[in-house]
């Protein structure tokens, strides 16, 4: 369930059309959800298992007032994905210049937004499909270490069931 503090703010009515079409979404799927909405953003969470493994998604969105009346929103989503039957090492953005000696890893430039650095070789035909895979979320970093994926990304208007499949699609890359 969302909780929603509303008003006449026409930043609050959008805000409340994004929440109102992903609670539909949720519920046709059955799936529970917390969260709350405002004028100022929201927060939605759920949890989905699927094949073992447990996938916890966060919509986010934050506004605030800075110096001089400018107003800076955060939008984002966040998932974590937990139980991935897997040793293997990944990151997408956020590598130092270090982790390649400390570590034995293999590091690629996927393009000018993209950085990847992992355990696991991908030949050119993967490493294509994971870069359109990191574009369709507009991934901001992601890390896969010891069985979980962490990640935060910029496209949070796709819709859960479209998140849980494009990262379904990614792990088949770094897992």
């Amino acid at each position: 369930m969302i909780d929603f503090l509303p008003n006449s703010s026409e930043y609050f009515k959008a805000n409340e059309a994004f929440c109102k079409r992903v609670s539909q979404v949720l519920d046709e799927l059955k799936i529970s959800y917390n969260g709350s909405c405002t004028s100022y953003g929201y927060d939605i969470h759920f949890t989905v298992q699927s094949n073992g493994l447990e996938f916890k998604v966060n919509y986010h969105r934050h506004q605030s007032t800075g110096t001089l009346g400018t107003t800076r929103t955060r939008h984002y989503a966040q998932i974590e994905i937990l139980n991935i039957p897997s040793k293997q090492r990944a990151k997408v953005n956020g590598i130092s210049w270090l982790s390649s000696i400390v570590k034995p890893v293999s590091k690629k430039q996927l393009n000018t937004k993209y950085q990847w650095s992992s355990t696991k070789k991908l030949d050119t035909r993967n490493t294509q499909a994971l870069l359109k895979s990191l574009q369709k979320l507009d991934i901001i970093r992601l890390k896969f270490r010891k069985g979980k994926l962490t990640a935060s990304f910029w496209n949070d208007k796709i819709l859960p069931v479209e998140i849980i499949d494009t990262f379904k699609e990614v792990l088949k890359f770094v897992a």
